[in-house]
């Protein structure tokens, strides 16, 4: 008796911490996914200003195609850019606000990089900044960063 006991608790136990493993196991929710997450967004980011820096007459959206990313590299953002008649180049996702402390935290706080909140520009340090107005095309609550680029 005292045996089935002890074995019932401890597949009680283990169906309890199954779900913490396979979120530490797989990363999700963790800063280790957020992290992955921001470097994406990161390497793409960077992908789109070098391709114009290389083409400077470039309008409107540079294509995924066109970008010299690393092998193997996967959009999961998904991200979009769209250079903008000002020479404002914008890059633009739907993302986790665990997401964007990442971000912050990896771009060493630029400014540049934010939340579109109902059309202004909200960065977590310096709150609403506004005089940067969010293109319309951005949806409400997606990251995005706002850098001249000519």
């Amino acid at each position: 008796m005292f045996s089935l006991t002890i074995t019932i608790l401890t597949i009680s136990l283990i169906f309890i911490f199954m779900p913490f493993t396979s979120d530490m196991e797989t990363g999700k929710g963790s800063q280790g996914h957020a992290d992955a997450i921001a470097d994406n967004y990161l390497i793409y980011s960077n992908a789109v200003k070098e391709y114009i820096e290389l083409h400077p007459n470039v309008t409107g959206k540079v294509l995924e195609a066109d970008l010299e990313l690393p092998q193997g590299y996967m959009n999961v953002g998904p991200w979009e850019n769209r250079i903008m008649v000002d020479n404002n180049l914008v890059v633009w996702g739907p993302q986790s606000f665990d997401v964007m402390k990442r971000l912050f935290y990896k771009s060493k706080k630029n400014p540049k990089l934010g939340l579109s909140k109902n059309g202004i520009f909200y960065h977590p340090d310096f709150g609403h900044n506004f005089s940067i107005t969010v293109p319309g095309f951005v949806p409400n609550d997606n990251i995005l960063s706002i850098t001249r680029v000519k």
